[in-house]
């Protein structure tokens, strides 16, 4: 299953993160490949974007705590615990999925806002140099201030040429 990492960063399958998967999940595939995924998914939303034995760790304890009594009787080796318990009641991994994809949807959110007020503090930055540049080529303030509204108001910086070739 390893040779499905969705990360960026992709870890080579060492002895010690087989050790980590097997001693996590018991060896038990619908653990470990539930885990697997949790792990990649937590990794992305994140943003580090890389698995990790200590990140194995973590998800495992948060995230398969109803199946901890369980993992832990089988890791005693007390057979006879297991009698109480009929079936291991795995985490819903839709939860898991929804609550990581919600993590990730917000920071590219926040992402777009960024680009969004970035782009607009560049467009201003221009319009500002544009009015100045007329300004000093001898154009009116008039006209200065006509071609900061016709911008402003096309929420675009384009060729301006066209505009001027209308109005000189």
């Amino acid at each position: 299953m390893w040779k499905y990492q969705w990360t960026k960063g992709e870890i080579p399958f060492t002895e010690e993160v087989s050790s980590v998967l097997y001693y996590e999940s018991l060896g038990i595939s619908d653990i470990a490949i539930k885990l697997y995924m949790m792990v990649q998914l937590r990794a992305i939303s994140s943003g580090k974007e890389k698995i990790s034995t200590t990140l194995i760790k973590q998800v495992a304890q948060e995230e398969l705590k109803m199946v901890q009594p369980m993992l832990n009787t089988l890791k005693s080796k007390d057979y006879s615990k297991l009698a109480k318990y009929d079936d291991l009641m795995l985490p819903d991994i839709e939860d898991f999925i929804e609550q990581e994809r919600i993590i990730v949807d917000q920071k590219q959110v926040m992402n777009s806002l960024q680009e969004g007020a970035k782009r607009k503090n560049e467009q201003a930055k221009l319009i500002d140099d544009a009015v100045f540049r007329l300004g000093m080529l001898g154009f009116s303030n008039d006209v200065a201030i006509t071609v900061q509204k016709v911008v402003s108001e096309n929420n675009q910086i384009g060729d301006i040429s066209i505009w001027y070739s209308n109005y000189s």
